[in-house]
């Protein structure tokens, strides 16, 4: 093993730093893998393609779905909604193309500082904003959630 205790008096080397650094991102690369391998299974289970046995693909969809924060029955019926829809501009009900950008968002899209605000906002509030305010998705009318898929 390597020891990652290295040390000159009390403080770590930069051969042991780099290690910790390498080392923790293999770990949440890893950690990254088994987390899509978790959600390919919960959204099998969402389409009855992991069990013939509906009881057993329910139970085992609700489990992995909370471990991602995600309500499982009412993202079952949205998604089923979606494929059901899929590529018809007016009916998909998880993508929707904008019809007509503005020119401000034209001139200033590919500026690297809306870029990075574009990226930051979707790392922190992005996925909130997609369950709850369905951002992105079609537009109803009235308020949407995927914890309210009427």
């Amino acid at each position: 093993l390597i020891d990652l205790s290295d040390n000159v008096f009390g403080k770590a080397t930069a051969m042991s730093l780099i290690t910790r650094f390498v080392l923790w991102n293999v770990y949440w690369f890893v950690q990254g893998c088994n987390g899509v391998a978790l959600w390919i299974i919960a959204h099998e289970c969402g389409h009855q393609a992991f069990s013939q046995y509906r009881a057993v693909n329910d139970t085992i969809g609700w489990f992995l779905h909370s471990l991602v924060l995600i309500p499982y029955h009412s993202w079952r019926i949205s998604h089923s909604t979606h494929h059901k829809n899929t590529n018809y501009i007016g009916q998909d009900t998880a993508y929707v193309p904008p019809e007509k950008e503005s020119r401000l968002k034209e001139a200033i899209e590919d500026a690297p500082l809306f870029i990075i605000a574009q990226l930051v906002f979707a790392h922190i509030a992005g996925w909130f904003c997609y369950l709850v305010l369905n951002m992105t998705g079609k537009n109803y009318g009235r308020r949407a959630s995927h914890f309210e898929p009427s």
